[in-house]
């Protein structure tokens, strides 16, 4: 269970590395240098989603069902999202995959947090 930590962590860490440009004077517009590295950025997303499948699973099939279907349409939809994003340059498909992945991932994780009972 620890390495799926340490790999969810370092896969992180890549995803960011992709981002940021080695040198900031070398990138004019940093939209053609997004999108000249893509492919490296959304196949992280993907390895992502699969890390964090496989974590579920490996904790056992109960806990991927107490997750709810919720989780498996999220990460459904984030995986086939990031296949798209990975084909497509269009600036507005990215944005809005952005926005509706943060909101549909934060909604889903604000329903599903645990309640602290105080009393």
């Amino acid at each position: 269970m620890f390495m799926f930590l340490i790999f969810y962590a370092v896969t992180l860490f890549v995803m960011c590395v992709v981002l940021i440009p080695t040198d900031l004077a070398d990138v004019s517009d940093f939209s053609s240098y997004f999108m000249s590295l893509r492919s490296w950025f959304f196949g992280g997303v993907i390895l992502l989603i699969l890390v964090d499948f496989a974590d579920s699973a490996a904790k056992g099939w109960e806990n991927v069902v107490d997750l709810g279907i919720g989780y498996i349409l999220l990460r459904s939809f984030l995986l086939v999202g990031a296949l798209a994003a990975i084909r497509t340059e269009k600036r507005f498909y990215h944005g809005g995959f952005a926005v509706v992945a943060f909101l549909w991932t934060f909604v889903f994780f604000w329903s599903n947090r645990p309640q602290i009972e105080v009393g």
